[in-house]
């Protein structure tokens, strides 16, 4: 296989797991916290191993995918609050940043994830 279906057949792979991992967030509460921080991990891998685009691609799959299969303002939500973050975390893995800047930028990705969820739940609730 070309490298490009390789991508593909991967990409489409981790976007199912990381669906899985999603879904078992949201409709299993207790693991939400632990879900939370292995729900990005197929998107970096992909990253690491393909491309920023790949990832992307996945991420957007993985999204339509919990849209689909649970609540979409809950699926939505958690697709912003780690999508974000596992983009930033890929990219910066595989350009070869030192660790400090790699945490340090996927810290500032997950608190940014983290208020445009708050801002957007704010906002759906008709706040002033």
């Amino acid at each position: 296989m070309t490298r490009q279906t390789n991508a593909l057949t991967e990409g489409a792979f981790m976007a199912v797991m990381a669906a899985i991992l999603g879904l078992a967030g949201i409709y299993i509460p207790i693991l939400g916290a632990v879900t939370g921080f292995l729900w990005p991990i197929p998107i970096i891998v992909l990253i690491i191993r393909y491309d920023l685009r790949s990832g992307f691609l996945s991420l957007i799959a993985a999204l339509i995918l919990m849209v689909t299969l649970s609540e979409p303002l809950t699926a939505l939500f958690q697709g912003l609050r780690y999508g974000g973050t596992a983009l930033v975390f890929g990219y910066l893995i595989k350009k070869g940043s030192s660790p400090g800047a790699t945490v340090l930028c996927g810290g500032l990705a997950a608190v940014a994830g983290t208020v445009l969820v708050l801002i957007f739940s704010f906002l759906l609730i008709g706040g002033s």
